[in-house]
């Protein structure tokens, strides 16, 4: 059923035409996936990203008609240069605002007019410039420099003026390193200047404030640029449960645009966006720049409704929902069908019950248990009931040498269902390297694992590996979980200290402000050495009880609350509705591995001990092994023999807080 949904997806963006609403809404998307042939870029996967982005600016309130795509071909410098005048600047009126999205490559060029302290530009690259510099040749003419960029978006926000907003995404990264990552990568270490310059990463933090150099006036409208990486890192493309790549700024912000309410800010939708982007990508910290705390798009937004809509019914017992795999939506969700009057199902008959059987990003397909009139059908409510969420899943591309050590990892995985052979869109590369040493890296090249090997040692050496392999991929699923319950809304803050020890216990000796912990764009960086602990405060309506869970930037977890160091034991960690707790005798400090890091705190009406069953693996020694939430973690464990499998479960299961943190060297 993929081809009828792409063509539902088709019907579903026109349909949205009929609401249009003011201010009015404008849009350019530039997407390059497929650059000249003798330019010398490799292919990326941008075609993607114009869906989930297009999809995304019309369920709040873009007009199809006023989203104009440029890509490929249809991308070079003399289109985009004209289309952007015509499309935003010269149709731009007070108060409208307006959209750039950019998904390809970006380069790094000599500046031209001595306004860079590094000597270089920032560039965007079209379908016609080149990648590599040719003196009296091409000198980068056909390249998008930021301070062109700069002037286009001026022009623009003049017209609109101080009541309009102009809001730009660049899914493109202009510097690089060599890298024997396997994902597709957006940027070059080629720099276009002559022979003998070399890439610099010794930049502004932020590499969005290159468009952020024009003084703020009063008559101008508010800018804000967000963009994928810093300037030391390259952007990764992210794959998705269904093998497709998109930009990783581009899946990001158009998931995070599911989740907006009226009062969202920039600032916002950034903080949803770095989120996310931790979870798919964590190797890249996003930027913003510009006047985060105005309200996103002008307060004119859509919000998530609590429920799903039938978009189209096929024949009698199949229908299709309006939310995808960006709304958290998986093969083998359950959902029920309500009539349209409908306001809490709880007791409510069904009109029909039915399951998941494909997901796109935007849409679902539903396969129903029983007929039902295709009239009734597009007029129902569906709450999910029964939530899936994914399976879990390891593609390995084995770039071992032929031999012993080969065939050993190959007999042995066949016990390993999660694990799946691959060199396609690989998620993690096993190499045997110089000193004959085993390395398991991942696909964006982060270290996993680095063996010596050793003589009649290859299978316990394999089985080491594959222990890897196991929690690399809970941590990566488990990075991505996402669970919501009003009533057990719980969440943690963290707070800095300075800690000595008393009567050989830690002691908390000061707090440090928050403040002074803050990165560019707000990000909470913590040096290795330093020390912290949690604040709880429970939100919701029922009392709790809560563990916290720590995913290092290495993709290991560990059981942070409760843990051996602390007094306290789980069923302890029970916090009341309006309550907050300030975790003093659990004085956390801070080492590697660097990067970002990101705890979890999981909220449930009975008390569990996720720190024993990490111990454990998978086992517990829980009174309460009928708890959704303990079923979801413990299948997360994929040691000798387990399904890639997980199990659905209801949706308010549990509560699920997220708190992310850079740490970095001292």
């Amino acid at each position: 059923m993929i081809k009828p949904l792409l063509i539902i997806l088709s019907y579903l963006l026109g349909a949205s035409s009929l609401s249009a609403q003011e201010p009015q809404k404008r849009a350019l998307i530039i997407a390059l996936g497929e650059y000249a042939s003798n330019t010398g870029w490799n292919s990326l996967h941008s075609g993607n990203d114009v869906e989930l982005i297009a999809a995304s600016l019309q369920s709040q309130g873009f007009l199809e008609k006023d989203i104009l795509v440029l890509q490929d071909a249809q991308a070079d410098k003399e289109t985009i240069t004209r289309r952007f005048k015509e499309h935003l600047i010269d149709q731009a009126r007070p108060g409208d605002i307006a959209f750039f999205h950019f998904s390809g490559h970006g380069q790094q060029v000599a500046d031209n007019n001595g306004d860079e302290k590094d000597g270089y530009d920032e560039a965007l690259v079209p379908y016609d410039s080149p990648q590599h510099f040719q003196a009296g040749i091409y000198e980068g003419e056909r390249l998008i420099r930021d301070d062109e960029l700069n002037q286009w978006l001026l022009k623009l926000r003049q017209r609109l003026g101080n009541t309009g907003q102009v809001l730009v995404v660049l899914d493109a990264c202009h510097s690089g390193t060599a890298t024997r990552g396997y994902a597709p990568c957006r940027g070059s270490e080629t720099v276009m200047a002559a022979s003998g310059r070399k890439v610099t990463t010794e930049k502004k933090s932020n590499t969005v404030d290159r468009f952020m150099e024009t003084v703020q006036e009063a008559d101008l409208a508010p800018l804000v640029a967000i963009s994928a990486s810093s300037a030391q890192q390259l952007n990764y493309e992210y794959r998705d449960a269904s093998g497709e790549y998109y930009g990783s700024l581009s899946y990001a912000f158009s998931k995070s645009l599911q989740n907006v309410q009226p009062s969202t800010s920039y600032r916002d939708l950034f903080e949803h966006i770095k989120m996310e982007m931790v979870a798919i990508a964590p190797r890249q910290n996003p930027q913003v720049e510009g006047q985060t705390d105005r309200i996103l798009f002008g307060n004119a937004l859509s919000h998530h409704r609590g429920y799903l809509s039938v978009v189209r019914a096929y024949g009698s017992q199949t229908v299709i929902l309006d939310q995808g795999s960006l709304a958290g939506i998986h093969p083998g969700t359950k959902v029920d069908l309500f009539p349209s009057d409908t306001k809490a199902p709880r007791g409510q008959d069904t009109l029909a019950r039915g399951t998941v059987t494909h997901v796109m990003p935007l849409l679902s397909e539903l396969t129903l248990d029983r007929p039902i009139d295709s009239k009734v059908a597009m007029n129902a409510k569906a709450f999910i009931f029964d939530r899936n969420y994914g399976n879990i899943s390891l593609q390995v591309d084995c770039m071992l040498p032929d031999g012993s050590l080969r065939e050993s990892f190959l007999d042995l995985i066949q016990n390993y269902p999660f694990i799946i052979p691959g060199k396609d869109k690989p998620d993690v590369v096993l190499n045997l390297e110089a000193d004959n040493l085993l390395v398991l890296r991942s696909n964006d090249d982060y270290l996993l694992l680095e063996e010596p090997l050793l003589q009649g040692e290859e299978e316990a050496l394999i089985r080491k590996v594959l222990r890897r392999m196991s929690s690399y991929v809970q941590a990566t699923f488990l990075r991505k979980l996402e669970i919501e319950n009003p009533h057990l809304k719980v969440e943690m803050n963290l707070v800095p200290v300075v800690s000595n020890t008393e009567n050989g216990q830690p002691k908390v000796e000061r707090k440090i402000p928050i403040e002074e912990k803050l990165g560019p764009n707000s990000s909470l960086n913590l040096a290795e050495g330093d020390a912290f602990i949690l604040e709880i405060t429970n939100k919701g309506s029922k009392p709790a009880y809560y563990n916290v869970i720590d995913i290092w930037a290495d993709n290991q977890i560990y059981g942070l609350i409760p843990n051996a160091e602390c007094s306290s034991k789980a069923g302890d960690y029970f916090i009341r509705p309006g309550e907050t707790q300030l975790l003093e005798d659990c004085i956390i400090q801070v080492y590697p591995p660097y990067g970002n890091e990101m705890l979890k705190l999981i909220a449930t009406e009975q008390p569990i001990d996720l720190q024993k069953m990490i111990e454990l693996r998978g086992q517990s020694e829980s009174k309460v092994e009928n708890n959704p939430f303990v079923q979801l973690f413990k299948s997360t464990f994929k040691d000798y023999g387990k399904r890639a499998a997980t199990p659905g479960i209801p949706p308010f299961s549990a509560h699920i807080h997220t708190l992310v943190f850079q740490i970095t060297k001292h």
